[in-house]
């Protein structure tokens, strides 16, 4: 945001860049400043600039406040606030958010994040954090999912994106059916005979021994009906 606007409550009245029209950045932003009380150019005016055309607008024509959805560093707000003087507002209720939307999370910026004179953000600061979920065809072969996701959750992508991936949060919802190469995923590791498994061949083992010892029994009977003295 440019030098005067606090908070969320400041946007009122100023410019809003969203990102281009067909972008799912623009749906997520719309559902933040819908939630935040604001209506879609009523309350403020929206503009639809991609990153190259922001950084290639004039000063004057640059939006008051712009939304971008990107890790942490993004290459946009660092060069928007180094070379154009934004700061970084800080957005509050991501987990107030997160309770009517599945895909919402909570984060943080740390503080020193973009610049160390003046500091951006001068403090650690509160914004929300977009889930991903990799969505597939019914058609799409299972162990190919289940791939996917070995490479997707492996050290050597972590350290290509510079980005930590908790495993943990692959059970996140989002309101699809979990696909069979997932379930193939999480259970890859699990041992074949698990404790429901032993305890079913425990109980069949049994019942068989039962059976076994009826049928001793009956053999030896019946064979003893027939001996003759």
């Amino acid at each position: 945001v440019k030098t005067g606007i606090q908070g969320m409550g400041d946007l009122r009245g100023h410019s809003l860049n969203l990102g281009s029209k067909d972008s799912g950045e623009r749906e997520v932003g719309l559902t933040i400043t819908q939630f935040a009380g604001y209506v879609e150019n009523v309350d403020y005016v929206e503009t639809n600039y991609t990153p190259e055309q922001l950084l290639s607008l004039p000063a004057h024509k640059m939006p008051d406040a712009i939304f971008v959805i990107s890790s942490v560093p993004s290459y946009l707000a660092e060069e928007l606030v180094r070379e154009r003087h934004y700061d970084l507002m800080e957005i509050p209720f991501p987990e107030s958010l997160a309770l009517r939307h599945g895909w919402a999370a909570d984060a943080r910026i740390l503080s020193y994040a973009y610049n160390l004179n003046p500091p951006v953000p001068p403090k650690n600061i509160q914004t929300v954090s977009v889930n991903v979920h990799l969505v597939a065809n019914t058609l799409v072969d299972p162990a190919a999912i289940e791939k996917l996701l070995e490479v997707l959750y492996s050290p050597s992508v972590a350290n290509q994106i510079r980005q930590p991936i908790d495993p943990a949060r692959i059970a996140v919802s989002s309101g699809y059916p979990i696909s069979r190469g997932m379930t193939a995923y999480l259970t890859r590791n699990d041992s074949i005979i698990t404790l429901q498994t032993w305890n079913k061949l425990t109980g069949m083992f049994g019942l068989f021994m039962s059976f076994s010892g009826m049928a001793i029994v009956i053999v030896k009977w019946f064979g003893g009906a027939r001996r003759v003295y």
